[in-house]
């Protein structure tokens, strides 16, 4: 019963705080762009399993991360005035 009542007490702070935030439409352009990527991946699915698709994506995103990571890093000992 009281713990009941403090999480109904929590959830009613919480949406009176979410309510506060106004209501989020989705473009209908967006949509119909997510659309296509959707009929693109169903195209290349016949082709390439979409499991297969995905661990390249995931691939090819960890190794550009890297590089990002890799050059701010090299940014960051070029400001140290001592190292060259």
């Amino acid at each position: 019963m009281i713990t009941e009542l403090i999480i109904t007490m929590f959830i009613s702070i919480a949406n009176f705080f979410i309510n506060w935030f106004p209501a989020v439409t989705i473009p209908t352009d967006l949509l119909n762009s997510m659309a296509g990527l959707v009929e693109l991946f169903a195209v290349v699915s016949f082709f390439m399993p979409i499991g297969i698709l995905q661990i390249a994506i995931g691939v090819f995103l960890a190794f550009h991360a890297f590089e990002f990571i890799v050059s701010i890093v090299n940014w960051l000992i070029a400001k140290i005035p001592t190292i060259e």
